[in-house]
């Protein structure tokens, strides 16, 4: 059975899914840019969401590239995952609108373990069909990304009820570092600096709009000092997390050996917990 049904029905799915994501987006009332302020958690969600699924189709494309034939079994695995993806607009959603409570975070991590799991399901499919000593087989290897991305999953899931940040951190690192470190072939260290600012960024929206909301409010219409929070915000967390990050990846990734993905959830714990007893007592006190 030859396979460019299989890409063209796949790619249009995609397609779709996108299309939805977007649509679900309201349009504010307001003309002035404090109007987009109650759709930031909708915007951080879609965004984090757009990056996946360009993740999934751009491994998607590689994989059916390197494949020459499909079956029933390679079909039925193609829809089992196009059937979790099409969840993500649903879930994405969920979690702008709740603002990123608890329950929908964890939702969330479902979808994305579940499919995490069927990718893998259709990675074997298409590995049986194509033979152990395929060009397929030897390009995916142990797929030790794809491995360690399902056991990242799992531990967020049960964070998100335990602190929805680090849940939502574990998330946003895993896709930068599939985006950065994986179709772009930069070095771990370089991903790292990429996916902690990011991280970064992605705390001090979630601490002065949901963790401090009074704060945020008494500062509405003042950019300078919020500008200046995030500055020293930088100077401090910031500090901590890249320091942090830079000086135990190449510990772990050098010298125990852990692959980059594993590592990069190892210094995120160690310092997501030193960077928000910093903002709380320090930069956010008298918030």
């Amino acid at each position: 059975m030859h396979k460019s049904r299989l890409e063209a029905f796949s790619d249009g799915v995609l397609a779709i899914i996108i299309t939805i994501m977007v649509l679900e987006m309201k349009v504010p009332h307001g003309a002035d840019l404090a109007a987009l302020r109650p759709l930031g958690p909708v915007l951080l969600s879609y965004v984090l969401s757009f990056v996946y699924l360009g993740i999934y189709w751009n491994n998607h494309h590689h994989l059916l590239h390197a494949a020459r034939h499909v079956d029933g079994r390679v079909l039925w695995a193609n829809l089992h995952l196009l059937f979790w993806l099409s969840l993500l607009p649903f879930v994405t959603h969920w979690t702008g609108e709740t603002g990123f409570a608890a329950v929908p975070v964890a939702t969330y991590g479902g979808v994305l373990l579940l499919a995490a799991v069927a990718y893998w399901v259709l990675v074997r499919a298409l590995i049986a069909r194509q033979g152990k000593d395929s060009v397929l087989a030897a390009a995916i290897g142990r797929d030790f990304k794809g491995n360690i991305s399902i056991v990242a999953y799992l531990v967020a899931i049960p964070l998100a009820f335990v602190d929805r940040r680090i849940a939502s951190a574990i998330y946003v690192a895993v896709a930068i570092l599939w985006l950065v470190a994986g179709p772009l072939r930069v070095h771990y260290l370089i991903a790292t600096v990429v996916a902690v600012e990011v991280s970064i960024l992605h705390n001090f929206v979630w601490h002065l709009r949901w963790t401090w909301p009074r704060a945020a409010r008494e500062e509405e219409g003042r950019p300078r000092r919020v500008f200046f929070r995030c500055v020293a915000f930088h100077a401090g967390n910031g500090l901590v997390s890249m320091l942090g990050n830079l000086a135990l990846m190449p510990l772990l990734v050098g010298r125990l050996g852990l692959h980059y993905i594993v590592a990069n959830l190892i210094a995120i714990a160690c310092t997501g917990v030193a960077n928000f007893l910093l903002g709380d007592r320090v930069i956010f006190r008298r918030m």
